[in-house]
């Protein structure tokens, strides 16, 4: 990929990362309280916080494909 090609496509999907960004961190704020419940530690962040990635972010990563 080329630099303009690479510039053009991150421009492309600016209006969806912004408008995603907020409803991502809603849904990332609750599954990580839902997956550390009570006790919070780094490692139940940790895995919160890959748990919504791949349930949230990655379907829409493949879909763009």
């Amino acid at each position: 990929m080329t630099l303009k090609q690479s510039l053009l496509s991150r421009l492309m999907c600016q209006h969806l990362n912004i408008t995603l960004g907020r409803t991502y961190g809603i849904y990332r704020d609750f599954v990580i309280t839902r997956v550390c419940g009570i006790q919070r530690s780094s490692l139940r962040e940790i895995a919160g916080d890959i748990l919504a990635y791949l349930s949230f972010q990655l379907p829409l990563y493949i879909a763009r494909l």
